[in-house]
Formats: structure tokens, C-alpha cells, sequence
């Protein structure tokens, strides 16, 4: 048996939420969601990113197009992502995408946005690259690094 957990042999581990494309692709709750709802999509064969092959990034772009299925039917605003390589947050080496329903002050922020985490901080590209005044408990603050 493969030892890779999203790999068909250990379906019956996951927390399979639904079946899609005559079962071969599943909707899963992840072990750590990372907002109400997130949820994993899925293919029992196993590719270890979207980028090994042609054939991996089809099956990556068929996921995709079952996630958004899913957002639409499920009526959700949702970030629907995968990541390739460990440097791109890959914990699991079986393509897979996320899909994490959003809503106003749900507390996940995206580094590229102008959202602002709960300290009030703004996170927006000019951070990296510029002065960054930091209105709020900087204590507290999960993405400003420390004081030097």
C-alpha cells in the first residue's frame, strides 16, 4: 500500500466529503482547515505537484474545474489554490487544491491584498518594498517581523 495519504488505497482514512467524475476525484476536510468550510479537492491517482508533466497539470487544471464547480453549487467566495514545492507551502506531495471559503473579517490574510489583519495592520505589496507604519499592537502582530 502507498504510503501517500490522497493516493485511492488510503481514501478510507480521509473525511470524503463528496465524489465527483465517477468517484475518481473527492472533496475532503482537511486535518488543519484554515477557515470554516476549507475544504480539499482531490484525484485517487497520484502526481506529486501540477508541474511533473503534461499529464499532471491536466489533472491539476480538471481539479480546478471542480473546485470552482463546487464553489458555485455551494454558493461560496472562496480562494481556491494549490501550491508546487515545499518553498510554495506543498506539505503533501499529491496534487491537490485548496479551496477556503472567505467572508468579511474572517482573519485570513493574503500577503498581495490590501486586507488587514485584526492589529490593524495593511498588508500590501508596499510593506515589502517601503516604509510601513504599523497602526496597531505590534506585540500582537502575526506578520510584522520583530523590532531590531
Amino acid at each position: 500500500m502507498t504510503k501517500c495519504p490522497f493516493c485511492k488505497p488510503n481514501w478510507g482514512n480521509l473525511d470524503i466529503v463528496q465524489k465527483w467524475m465517477g468517484g475518481c476525484v473527492a472533496i475532503v476536510n482537511p486535518l488543519n482547515p484554515v477557515t470554516e468550510g476549507h475544504v480539499l479537492v482531490i484525484h485517487w491517482d497520484h502526481d506529486e505537484s501540477a508541474a511533473v508533466d503534461i499529464h499532471s497539470s491536466r489533472r491539476a487544471a480538471m481539479l480546478m474545474a471542480v473546485a470552482a464547480d463546487y464553489v458555485n453549487t455551494q454558493g461560496l467566495q472562496a480562494n481556491i489554490i494549490t501550491s508546487i514545492g515545499p518553498d510554495a507551502t506543498q506539505t503533501v506531495f499529491h496534487t491537490h487544491v485548496h479551496v477556503v471559503p472567505r467572508r468579511p473579517n474572517d482573519g485570513l490574510t493574503l500577503p498581495w491584498t490590501d486586507q488587514s489583519q485584526a492589529c490593524g495592520a495593511v498588508v500590501h505589496p508596499s510593506y515589502y518594498s517601503g516604509p510601513f507604519v504599523h497602526p496597531g499592537s505590534r506585540d500582537a502582530c502575526k506578520i510584522c517581523p520583530p523590532l531590531t
